[in-house]
């Protein structure tokens, strides 16, 4: 409530919150939102839609309708968000879910899906999408590595099974050597990385 301004009903000592009842509040709040609004509102609102963010895309859980409330911890001061490591943060909550699932009775996995596809995409060539085709001369953009596969989505997604978990069992377990590209950064993509990335 102190944070949000929003206090979830029947959850009392619970320690997540359903994403649906906090999209409900947003879509309350949201018409109020103007040029003239308090900076709080304003404030509260966004915690919410980091909430969201949270909970839905970067640290999912495998429930995939309820968030965690200790996100809220980091969410107290807006302004110290970008001194958070937040990619090293969703890649270890990632491998995390991914060494669970790995193990025991699991049977489904959570994380920031969308980096582990674009990185078997990248890697094991069983796997990847076909390439629409382009104009003479037209290469496909370098970075960032998961828009090429952006652009290939559309070509294969209305034919392909939703659901095709057995063939890509398959497909991983008769992979050969040459199949899958073990370098792990090239010298071409190292180059053109921002200098940021490999300062100190």
């Amino acid at each position: 409530m102190h944070f949000t301004g929003y206090r979830p009903q029947g959850d009392a000592g619970g320690s997540r919150v359903a994403l649906s009842v906090i999209r409900d509040h947003m879509a309350f709040l949201h018409p109020d939102i103007t040029g003239e609004t308090e900076d709080l509102h304003i404030e509260r609102y966004m915690r919410l839609a980091l909430l969201l963010l949270f909970g839905c895309v970067l640290f999912p859980n495998t429930s995939g309708s309820k968030v965690s409330m200790r996100f809220l911890h980091h969410l107290q001061e807006l302004d110290g968000l970008p001194q958070y490591s937040w990619g090293a943060a969703i890649l270890a909550y990632l491998y995390r879910s991914m060494c669970r699932a790995s193990m025991g009775p699991a049977v489904d996995i959570c994380g920031f899906l969308p980096l582990l596809q674009v990185w078997a995409w990248q890697r094991i060539i069983p796997l990847q999408p076909p390439l629409p085709a382009l104009a003479p001369g037209e290469a496909y953009s370098f970075l960032p590595l998961s828009s090429r596969w952006i652009l290939r989505r559309g070509n294969y997604r209305g034919t392909d099974a939703h659901h095709n978990l057995p063939l890509i069992r398959d497909m991983l377990d008769m992979l050969v050597d040459g199949q899958f590209i073990w370098t792990p950064y090239s010298d071409e993509l190292v180059a053109q990385l921002p200098f940021y990335c490999s300062v100190d």
